[in-house]
This record gives structure tokens, C-alpha cells and sequence, in this order.
């Protein structure tokens, strides 16, 4: 056993498919290696992922549109549009400057998504080092104070297995 200093890094994905979510969580656990542990909260609804990303201090949020965020019954904001897709992004970022991944099967969303305050766009299918690119981008900057111990009070040491943090 050795003691590893790791951070831990806050995930939000803004989808209803459960597959998907799992892989983008071990997509991002993938980029953070033994830099940080993922805590990943899952919305499936627009007014969930819009409440969390804006609540709680989160270092990425991913968001897939359109359509793989359900709609709230009671309000009339929905991520099926484009329209619908640049209000999501432009609420969280006046509220934080979470990072955001956007990714759609739509290619023409990336401009208007990027003026709304997205960090990264990826049109679907993705490629796996396209993906992993963007979130290490999205958290350059997160994973960076975890390493170098910049902000001591987030990161904490735990005593591990190196091979046990890589099977989470």
C-alpha cells in the first residue's frame, strides 16, 4: 500500500440513458486517472441537470442534446431544440463557470452552443479519443491544483492499492 494524494473531482451528466452515463463517468474516471476520484450525479430531466449544475460547485458538467434530457412536465423549457439546448447552457453559466462538454448528433448546434457558453462540443458518434481529449481539456485546470497541491484543502490523502483506483 502507499498513501496517494487525490482530489475529488464533482461530475453532472445531463442524460436519461443510463449505458451512456456509466460510460462517460469511465470516461472522465479514464482522463482523472489517480489525479482524482469521480463523484458523478446523473439528471435525467432538464430542470434536474439545470438545478444541480447550478447548485453545487461541480469541476465538469456534460450535456447531451437534444432529446436525451426528458422534459419537466410542469415547465415549458426542454432540450429537444437548439433554442431550448442554448437556454440550458446560458442559465448554468450565469450562475457558474462550471465547465460544460456539450455533445450532439447534431453539427450545426456546435456554433450557437459554443456562443451560449459551451466549452467543448462533440458531434455523435464520437470518437474515444476526441472524447477523452475534451474532457482533459475541460479539466485541465481542475486537475492540475489536484496534482501540484495547489488547493490542499480539496484534495485529501488516502491510503490505496495504485491498481485498486484504476478498477473505480
Amino acid at each position: 500500500m502507499r498513501w496517494w494524494k487525490v482530489k475529488t473531482m464533482k461530475l453532472v451528466i445531463g442524460s436519461s440513458e443510463e449505458i451512456l452515463n456509466a460510460l462517460l463517468k469511465t470516461d472522465v474516471q479514464k482522463v482523472c486517472g489517480r489525479r482524482a476520484i469521480v463523484k458523478c450525479t446523473r439528471a435525467a430531466r432538464v430542470d434536474e441537470f439545470i438545478s444541480a449544475a447550478c447548485d453545487e460547485d461541480f469541476d465538469l458538467a456534460i450535456f447531451i442534446a437534444p432529446g436525451n434530457l426528458l422534459s419537466d412536465p410542469q415547465q415549458p423549457l426542454d432540450a429537444s431544440s437548439l433554442d431550448g439546448a442554448v437556454r440550458v447552457v446560458r442559465t448554468i453559466k450565469s450562475r457558474r463557470s462550471c465547465p460544460i462538454l456539450a455533445i450532439s448528433p447534431e453539427p450545426e448546434w456546435g456554433p450557437a452552443l459554443g456562443e451560449a457558453g459551451v466549452d467543448c462540443f462533440l458531434v455523435l458518434p464520437v470518437n474515444p479519443a476526441d472524447l477523452e481529449g475534451a474532457i482533459s481539456r475541460c479539466l485541465g485546470g481542475v486537475l492540475e491544483k489536484g496534482a501540484d497541491g495547489a488547493v490542499a484543502a480539496e484534495a485529501g490523502w488516502i491510503q490505496a492499492d495504485p491498481l485498486a483506483l484504476q478498477a473505480h
